[in-house]
C-alpha cells in the first residue's frame, strides 16, 4: 500500500472528540440553528465527497426549512426529530446521527419495548416472531411510520436503511412518537379473518451501560461449530473486531477442520456490520486461493477536524484530498500456512441486507478472486463506499455526530460499481443457511 498507516485500509470507527458540557436538555433557537451549521461545516470539511449522491441545493434547502421550523427552546430529544434527517440525506451509511447517541445524551430517556420484524421490500413489520403484521401504533399508520423512521437512517440502499431501522426500532419509536404507553393494532396474516387485534404495552428503561437495546446480539461475535453428517464447518461471523481473539480462533477452526477432514466451510456474514478489515484479511490467507487485496485505491480528506479527532499528531499529509491507487504488485502474497484450505474444500459465503462496511468489502474481495460461493442477498454495503467514520459532538446539544473521512474502491472495482456485492444465489437472508446446506448435501448425494 502506497500509504503512511493512518491511510491504511482499514474500516475503524475512529477516535471521538472529547464531548462539550450539553448544558442541559433544552437549547435555545439560537443554540440549536448553530448546531446545525456546526454540524453541516464539519460534514463539509471532513468528508471526502460531502455531495456525490445529494445535490448541494437539496441539503441546503433541507437544513433552512429545518432551521425554520425550529421553537424558540427546544428539548434535546425533540431536537433530534429535527435534525437527524439531514445526515442521511447524504446517502452514506456512515455519516449520520445514531439515535442510540441520542440516548447517551439525555440520562432516562425510556424506549419503546419491542423490536419489530421488517420485510425489507415493502416496508411492512411485524410484532416480534409472528405473522401479526402491525397496521398502526397509538393511532399512526404503520406504513406511515415506516416511511418516517426511513428518513432518520443513513445508508446507500433503501434496504440497508430499513435493515437499520429494524435495528434502531425501540428508540426511534421513542424519540419520534414519545409516549407512555402504546396501543398496538395488527392483524394475523395467518388466520382465516381480517379481524383486528390490539394489545398494549408501557415505554421501557433502558440502562445503556447493560442492556443496550441497539446490539445485533449478546452472543460472541465469532464461533464455529461443525455439522458432521455433512462434513461441514460453519463460522458465525457477526464483528470485525478484535484481531488477536478472531486470529486465535480460526486458527483453531482451520486446525480442527483439518484434523476431521472437514469438506465445506460456511463462513456467516448476514448480520456482520463491519470493523476492522484485517481480520478479513487474516481469513483470507486461510481461503484465498491467490495473493489478494480489499481495496484498488481510496480517496481521503485530511482537515483540522481529523487531526483534532487523532489528538493533533502528524499525520504526515497536508490539508485536502489525496489520492491513493493500489496495483497487482500491491497484491498480499500468501504466507506459508499448513493449514490453508483452498484447494482442500468447499467455501461458502451467506451475505444479507446487514452485511455492510468492512464486511461487504470482504465479500467483494471473496468473490472477486474466487474464493469460493456467495450466497443469499445483495450486500447493504456498496462496493465503493465511504468510510471509516470520526465523531463530533454538537456544541451546545452534544449530540454526536459521525462522517466518513475516506473513500474506498473494492479491488478491481470502478465507480459504476455502485451496488452491493451480488450473490452467486440470491435466497431470502434468513433462508441461505438452510438453502446452502441442501446444495451441500445434494452434491454429496450426487456422487
Amino acid at each position: 500500500m502506497k500509504s503512511i498507516l493512518l491511510f491504511s485500509a482499514i474500516l475503524l470507527t475512529a477516535l471521538t472528540v472529547s464531548p462539550s458540557d450539553p448544558g442541559g436538555r433544552t437549547v435555545t433557537r439560537e443554540q440549536a440553528v448553530a448546531d446545525i451549521d456546526s454540524m453541516t461545516a464539519y460534514i463539509r470539511g471532513t468528508h471526502p465527497d460531502m455531495f456525490a449522491l445529494c445535490p448541494e441545493e437539496v441539503y441546503n434547502a433541507t437544513a433552512d426549512r429545518v432551521k425554520a421550523s425550529l421553537p424558540d427552546s427546544i428539548d434535546i430529544a425533540e431536537f433530534y426529530k429535527h435534525i437527524g434527517i439531514l445526515p442521511p440525506l447524504l446517502g452514506d451509511g456512515h455519516t449520520s446521527i445514531y439515535s442510540g447517541d441520542v440516548y447517551k445524551a439525555i440520562e432516562g430517556l425510556p424506549v419503546f419495548p419491542l423490536f419489530m420484524k421488517f420485510d425489507l421490500s415493502s416496508g411492512d413489520f411485524y410484532l416480534p416472531n409472528t405473522r401479526n403484521r402491525v397496521l398502526s401504533i397509538n393511532g399512526h399508520e404503520a406504513a406511515d411510520i415506516s416511511a418516517r423512521m426511513k428518513t432518520y437512517a443513513s445508508g446507500e440502499s433503501d434496504a440497508f436503511r430499513l435493515q437499520r431501522v429494524e435495528l434502531e426500532f425501540p428508540a426511534l419509536m421513542h424519540l419520534l412518537y414519545p409516549a407512555g404507553e402504546y396501543t398496538i393494532a395488527y392483524v394475523d396474516e395467518d388466520a382465516l379473518t381480517d379481524q383486528i387485534e390490539y394489545m398494549t404495552v408501557d415505554a421501557a428503561p433502558v440502562n445503556l451501560g447493560r442492556d443496550y437495546p441497539f446490539a445485533l446480539s449478546a452472543e460472541a461475535p465469532y464461533s464455529y461449530s461443525f455439522m458432521n453428517d455433512i462434513s461441514t464447518c460453519i463460522l458465525d461471523f457477526r464483528e470485525f473486531n478484535g484481531f488477536e481473539k478472531f486470529s486465535e480462533l480460526i486458527r483453531e477452526m482451520f486446525t480442527e477442520m483439518e484434523q476431521r477432514g472437514t469438506e465445506n466451510l460456511i463462513i456467516d456474514l448476514r448480520r456482520n456490520g463491519g470493523g476492522n478489515s484485517e481480520l478479513g484479511d487474516e481469513l483470507f490467507q486461510y481461503i484465498s486461493p491467490c495473493p489478494f487485496l480489499q481495496y484498488g485505491g481510496m480517496t481521503v480528506r485530511v482537515s483540522r477536524y481529523l487531526r483534532e479527532a487523532f489528538n493533533n499528531i502528524d499525520l504526515g499529509a497536508e490539508d485536502g484530498i489525496h489520492t491513493f491507487d493500489n496495483t497487482p504488485e500491491d497484491l498480499i502474497g500468501l504466507r506459508d500456512n499448513p493449514l490453508r484450505f483452498a484447494g482442500k474444500g468447499n467455501v461458502y459465503l451467506l451475505t444479507g441486507t446487514y452485511t455492510f462496511s468492512s464486511a461487504a468489502d470482504f465479500a467483494w474481495a471473496f468473490r472477486y478472486f474466487g474464493m469460493g460461493t456467495v450466497i443469499g442477498e445483495e450486500t447493504g454495503g456498496w462496493i465503493i463506499s465511504y468510510g471509516d467514520v470520526i465523531h463530533r459532538r454538537m456544541p451546545h446539544s452534544g449530540i454526536p455526530v459521525g462522517c466518513s473521512w475516506k473513500k474506498f474502491y473494492g479491488y478491481g472495482a470502478t465507480d459504476s460499481e455502485t451496488h452491493g456485492v451480488i450473490p452467486d444465489h440470491t435466497v431470502p437472508a434468513d433462508r441461505a443457511l438452510d438453502y446452502t446446506i441442501e446444495l451441500i448435501r445434494s452434491a454429496r448425494s450426487a456422487r
